[in-house]
């Protein structure tokens, strides 16, 4: 595929986490005449999260000196904590910062899955899940931390239909409702809407007849321009630092290589030696993860490409894996219209 003067060629990164556990070892192997059978560990043991990216043209993501946007975790309570939305968001301006410093000639896109950890809004979005329908003192509702009763952040405007800021409170100074949220009806009627303002909040369950979009307050709301487009925190994130985030259909982990990167380093794992000590389990983790070799990981991404190629050309799921796993019998081998270049 030739490029247009001013192009640059286009490096896709996948992004993904995954879990290693202490006890996850081989279970079935050949043994020694003098070699004794010894219990089982209970349970997965002590737990080291990676989260890091990967590519087809230069395996995971590593700067020229080295630098790495690789985060290793311990999950849990009285360890890490938990991997939050702004750690993930930290872990891509890392990695932005480090492939423009070390591949500037290439553009940069970074997918991710569609888990609720990457898909966060920011705070004050603009959401019509759980308004209510009528004005009321506080929306959203406040936050009840160890005792306390913490404000939640509000709303950012909204968009009127001819394009001016919609606020979605009543002023400081309003006679009646004094810094109110306005509810539903009124968002609405400020909309030009006041037919839909009078239906009920939300059908049962919010189960609402496919297609359509004023059968209820929060419908009409959900297919307003503005609520439609409202962007991630990773979106964001990435706009502001001039790249591009994507996120994978739900339930699509064929369709990210890293996936089966993980695969062949937690088999290289479960040979690693049997250890109680937290330092040495992370450098066994470290160490199968980067014994995944960049040839591998062409041929994880070339299969990837062929789930991509069988979805375009209308296939369902299992005629997808068939299309991926059966027509193509080397993994080095790629769908008919697309070089190996293009992988």
């Amino acid at each position: 595929m030739a490029l247009q003067p001013g192009e640059k060629p286009v490096i896709i990164w996948f992004h993904d986490e995954s879990i290693f556990f202490a006890n996850d070892r081989r279970l079935i192997r050949w043994v020694g005449d003098y070699e004794q059978a010894t219990p089982f560990k209970k349970g997965d043991g002590s737990t080291v999260m990676v989260a890091d990216f990967v590519c087809a043209e230069f395996g995971w993501l590593k700067g020229k000196n080295g630098e790495s946007a690789r985060v290793i975790f311990r999950p849990g309570v009285n360890r890490d904590g938990y991997f939050t939305c702004d750690q993930v968001v930290k872990q891509l301006k890392n990695a932005v910062e480090i492939v423009e410093d070390s591949f500037p000639k290439y553009n940069h896109i970074f997918i991710y899955d569609n888990a609720p950890l990457h898909t966060k809004r920011p705070e004050d979005a603009i959401t019509a899940r759980q308004m209510p329908k009528k004005s009321v003192p506080e929306f959203p509702r406040p936050v009840l931390k160890k005792g306390k009763k913490i404000p939640a952040t509000q709303m950012e405007p909204g968009k009127l239909p001819d394009g001016r800021a919609q606020s979605f409170y009543f002023s400081d100074n309003h006679p009646d409702y004094p810094g109110w949220f306005k509810g539903m009806a009124k968002i609405l009627r400020e909309r030009g809407l006041g037919h839909i303002a009078e239906k009920k909040a939300q059908c049962p369950d919010f189960r609402c007849e496919e297609g359509q979009t004023d059968c209820c307050c929060r419908r009409a709301l959900f297919c307003q321009p503005d609520f439609e487009s409202c962007n991630s925190t990773l979106e964001e994130t990435a706009r502001e630092l001039g790249t591009q985030v994507v996120f994978l259909p739900k339930y699509h982990c064929k369709l990210n290589p890293i996936e089966q990167c993980w695969g062949y380093a937690k088999r290289k794992y479960c040979d690693m030696p049997e250890t109680n000590r937290e330092s040495l389990m992370k450098q066994y983790v470290v160490e199968s993860v980067d014994s995944v070799p960049l040839e591998s990981i062409r041929k994880f991404a070339a299969q990837t490409q062929r789930f991509v190629d069988a979805y375009f050309n209308d296939k369902s799921g299992p005629e997808a894996i068939e299309w991926a796993t059966k027509t193509f019998r080397s993994l080095r081998q790629t769908p008919a219209h697309l070089t190996f270049d293009q992988i």
